[in-house]
């Protein structure tokens, strides 16, 4: 029985890949880290003191229901 197939195989071999993976990923991946770091630094530092600032109100007192009401 013929197979199409069967007739044209050849023992060539592919060629290597020129790019690597990693050679791409590698760059990609320690400027999403270091812009990770970055952002947490920002927000650390934006954070620090904002409880405390003068624009920020007091927390608002709380509602107390009339007896009976519950």
């Amino acid at each position: 029985m013929f197979h199409w197939y069967g007739a044209c195989m050849t023992t060539q071999t592919l060629p290597s890949p020129t790019v690597n993976a990693r050679s791409l990923l590698l760059p990609y991946l320690l400027g999403l880290a270091a812009a990770m770091v970055l952002v947490q630094t920002a927000i650390a530092l934006a954070g620090e003191g904002s409880a405390s600032s003068p624009g920020c109100s007091p927390p608002s007192p709380r509602l107390e229901l009339p007896p009976g009401w519950r």
